[in-house]
């Protein structure tokens, strides 16, 4: 029987076929338009959404916590710069104390000399005595004042010139410490600034993150939804 036909028809039932398989194809095609994506399951939307919120939820702790994070930083940073005056506050108040005490001590420098007295030879030879040691480097000028001050030949003007390098001293002492204080106050504070700017930089990197994340779930839950309104409105249609 398929010796009998001849290519005409074979062409004829060829042709029929194909268009056959193509009006398939087509239905097919179409069936799958009016149907639109595969409906997402209540479990998946339901899911996607709990995602989304939470994630929501943890991108608003952070970035609560990043300000506060900023908010310190910027508060050490000002104490640090605080700190940095009373410093360079301290070294000022330091120098001019060194410079009194340098001054006092160049007036100290002039020996004084016994005054005239009627003392006894022994007086007189105890007061030789003290000047040469104090001269030789054995004697300071305290121990000095007070062998002459027992002696009577001590003057009442390098007293005083005395009292005012002991106190020019003294001063320099305490503006040396108040400066070590204040500069270690200064290292401590600015390092704490530093701590916390890189603190309150990790933060917000990671509000930044955490938010994109957030907001890259909700569209995808939001896309669910609208998938999903589709499909109904498709069923709805037909």
């Amino acid at each position: 029987m398929i010796q009998n036909l001849d290519f005409g028809s074979m062409w004829t039932v060829w042709a029929a076929l194909l268009g056959l398989a193509f009006l398939v194809l087509a239905l097919v095609g179409m069936l799958a338009w009016l149907q639109g994506p595969p409906r997402p399951t209540r479990e998946e939307t339901a899911r996607l959404r709990a995602e989304a919120m939470e994630l929501s939820q943890q991108a608003a702790e952070v970035v609560e916590r990043a300000a506060r994070a900023q908010a310190i930083a910027q508060a050490t940073r000002a104490k640090c710069a605080e700190a940095q005056q009373s410093r360079e506050q301290a070294w000022l108040a330091h120098d001019e104390a060194e410079q009194a005490h340098s001054v006092a001590r160049r007036a100290s420098r002039a020996v004084p000399a016994p005054r005239p007295s009627t003392d006894q030879p022994l007086t007189q030879e105890v007061s030789r005595a003290a000047l040469a040691a104090f001269k030789r480097g054995d004697l300071s000028v305290e121990e000095l004042r007070e062998v002459w001050q027992r002696a009577g030949g001590w003057d009442a003007g390098q007293e005083q010139q005395d009292q005012t390098l002991t106190r020019a001293r003294a001063e320099e002492h305490r503006a040396q410490r108040a400066y070590d204080l204040a500069a270690a106050g200064e290292r401590h504070l600015c390092r704490e600034a530093e701590i916390a700017e890189v603190a309150a930089r990790a933060l917000a990197d990671e509000a930044v993150e955490t938010t994109e994340e957030a907001h890259a779930a909700r569209a995808a839950y939001e896309e669910i939804k609208r998938a999903a309104k589709r499909g109904r409105l498709r069923r709805g249609k037909r």
